[in-house]
């Protein structure tokens, strides 16, 4: 019994001891938390591969931007300015023509953070060109400058070093435009028919540019394609081509011939006979002619289409019967003076001849009043009033009507609206009219006396 007791006793103690031995579990779990938090951060490869790409990413990131070598970029469409303002050429009135508008590549050098892309651009470089060394027109070579705004960033290149700008005053000024013959003009007009010289729809046109190209130009000439066999006026499109007086280019000068024309006048060949007009007909020979010839009697023309039914014959001149005679009486009119119908053999003068022989001449003295002196044209401001009492009149005639004639069937008139005049007596031209019969007239031109007043 005793021996049992002891046993258990024993066993008991013995568990006692082995216990003491084993740490409480409240404090075994609490260390273990402890450790676990360390532990789980350097014993994990994966928390301890991400640490470390982190440091070394830091320390690449520093090393790039702060403790590498400088690195270089190339910045593209860099604009060059040019300062015009208040400038030499400005200043001498020298303008610029052509292109102005230039950008380069610029090449810079420095620390990568202060010339990466994101950081640095056009905006942080100065381009610019010298202008103040140009004092004459023509074309001038600018220096171009770069510079950045860090002097910690270099320039290593640039693409431009020099550009070329075209100064010079700057003008405007109307030439002449003339129509060109292209060489198939011949073949234009149909058969029987006449191509006229082709007219441009404007005598002059507006050109802007500079001053020594502008000057260079001594006309323009306008060019166009045409049909052919045509028999009527025909208008086309043209081109203006300029005629220089120096081989130069026309770079910078402007002028707009998007609207310009050329019209080709179209006539009818007709075999005309040539006449004469008269002015101070007396009355009877306005139907029953004197005794005219015209030399070259039948000319070869040209007539425009719209008037070939209207014309009968070729009028080479007028004659005034104040110039008509009593004798073998000759006039030449130059054909360079018809204007309305276009002459087609050479000729370059008509001769008219006009016999009158046959009539007689007779002086008149003519006592002057208002009622037989007329006066026109008076020029606005003044009043003109006859000062002369009498003029001798030679009037030409059938002997028996000058026979019947007295003084008081003739007038004086008297224009003055081609005169100058001024207050005070004056001579003026006049001639001598025969009212009160049909086939006589005054022949030559007279000096009368005339009163000018200002007009009240």
């Amino acid at each position: 019994m005793d021996n049992e007791e002891v046993k258990i006793v024993t066993e008991e103690s013995s568990e006692s001891d082995n216990c003491s031995d084993i740490p409480d579990k409240r404090f075994f779990k609490q260390e273990k938390k402890k450790r676990t938090l360390f532990e789980r951060f350097m014993y994990n490869n994966k928390l301890v591969f991400l640490a470390a790409a982190l440091v070394s990413l830091g320390i690449w990131f520093y090393m790039t931007l702060y403790a590498g070598d400088d690195v270089m970029r190339t910045v593209s469409d860099v604009p060059i300015s040019i300062n015009y303002e208040d400038s030499t050429p400005a200043n001498l009135g020298l303008e610029m023509f052509g292109e102005t508008n230039f950008t380069c590549k610029v090449t810079v050098k420095g620390p990568r953070y202060m010339v990466n892309a994101a950081v640095f651009g056009v905006d942080d470089l100065t381009c610019t060109a010298n202008i103040n060394y140009v004092n004459t027109a023509g074309l001038a070579t600018l220096d171009v400058k770069v510079a950045t705004n860090d002097s910690s960033i270099s320039v290593e290149s640039q693409s431009l070093s020099v550009i070329n700008v075209y100064f010079d005053k700057a003008v405007e000024m109307a030439i002449p435009v003339e129509a060109v013959i292209p060489e198939n003009f011949d073949s234009i007009a149909a058969n029987g028919y006449f191509a006229d010289s082709p007219i441009s729809s404007i005598s002059k046109i507006t050109v802007n540019g500079p001053q020594t190209e502008v000057n260079s130009i001594e006309k323009f000439v306008a060019t166009a394609d045409y049909q052919k066999d045509i028999t009527e006026n025909l208008t086309v499109d043209a081109k203006l081509k300029p005629i220089l007086t120096n081989p130069i280019s026309l770079k910078y000068t402007q002028y707009d011939d998007s609207e310009v024309t050329v019209t080709v006048p179209i006539r009818k060949i007709m075999l005309l006979p040539s006449t004469v007009s008269f002015a101070s007909a007396a009355l009877n020979y306005l139907e029953n002619e004197l005794d005219v010839s015209v030399y070259p009697s039948n000319v070869r023309c040209a007539v425009q289409s719209q008037n070939v039914d209207l014309t009968k014959s070729l009028v080479v001149g007028m004659v005034d019967f104040n110039d008509i005679d009593n004798t073998y009486n000759t006039f030449t009119f130059p054909a360079s003076a018809i204007s309305d119908i276009k002459i087609l053999d050479d000729i370059e003068e008509f001769t008219v001849n006009i016999d009158c022989s046959s009539f007689a001449k007779k002086d008149f003295e003519l006592a002057l009043t208002d009622e037989n002196v007329q006066i026109s044209g008076v020029p606005e401001g003044f009043m003109v009033d006859n000062a002369q009492t009498a003029l001798t009149v030679t009037v030409i005639g059938p002997e028996e009507d000058l026979e019947k004639l007295d003084y008081t069937g003739i007038y004086i008139e008297c224009d003055l609206s081609k005169v100058e005049i001024e207050a005070g007596n004056i001579f003026a031209e006049c001639t001598g009219q025969v009212k009160t019969n049909t086939t006589c007239w005054c022949f030559g031109k007279y000096q009368i006396k005339l009163k000018v007043m200002a007009a009240e």
